[in-house]
């Protein structure tokens, strides 16, 4: 199967543009009409004025963020970043880890801008956001780490969050011992994965030796 992500207009995304800037619009039309300003008015302004500006600089973020094509072919396990003179292809194998970032929701409200940053054992990354698609493919054996945040801007030297191993040992410290046993034992888990279990054991061992 073939998974093209590349940029494409969305009304969700248009719509919250468009909500952004009629904020805008009525703050500044509110502010030439009034007379009197007071000090609640003026902090209701800035507020709004800040709702207004976050959907309308999210977009420009991300669509600055669509200058390349991306493409995962599930059969021949690899991926094909297209740029606008030159490719590169990558590996499932490659990827070790990957983060979801989602807008926080506010209320009845939710922005439509989500990203996905690939993290690869080579220390590269790239990210896919939500105006190349609505979902997020996730290659066999990842487990993504997701996240939301209230301002999801897409930075690009963005600090990691944890590492694939750091996030399974955590998430495995809750496991019993055979059901870490089973994840030893499986192939269908990566390194990573097999690592943290292991390492797991091997402190619950270490704890019964002391206690002896």
């Amino acid at each position: 199967m073939i998974i093209e992500y590349k940029y494409r207009l969305k009304f969700r995304n248009l719509f919250d543009v468009i909500c952004g800037i009629i904020i805008l619009i009525l703050n500044i039309m509110i502010l030439m009409i009034s007379e009197n300003l007071n000090i609640f008015i003026i902090i209701t302004l800035i507020f709004a004025t800040s709702a207004g500006l976050i959907p309308i600089s999210l977009f420009i973020n991300y669509r600055h963020n669509c200058m390349s094509k991306i493409v995962f072919n599930t059969e021949s396990k690899i991926i094909k970043i297209e740029y606008q003179k030159n490719y590169e292809i990558i590996n499932f194998t490659d990827i070790e880890s990957v983060e979801i970032y989602r807008t926080e929701r506010r209320g009845l409200v939710r922005l439509k801008f989500d990203y996905a940053r690939y993290y690869l054992i080579n220390g590269k990354n790239f990210v896919v956001n939500s105006l190349m698609t609505n979902t997020f493919f996730i290659p066999d054996k990842i487990t993504p780490i997701e996240t939301d945040q209230f301002y999801p801007l897409i930075k690009k030297n963005n600090k990691r969050l944890k590492t694939d191993y750091q996030y399974l040992f955590e998430k495995y410290r809750k496991l019993e011992n055979d059901e870490l046993d089973e994840i030893i034992n499986s192939e269908k888990y990566r390194e990573s994965a097999v690592l943290a279990a292991k390492n797991i054991l091997l402190e619950r061992k270490k704890r019964i030796t002391k206690a002896i």
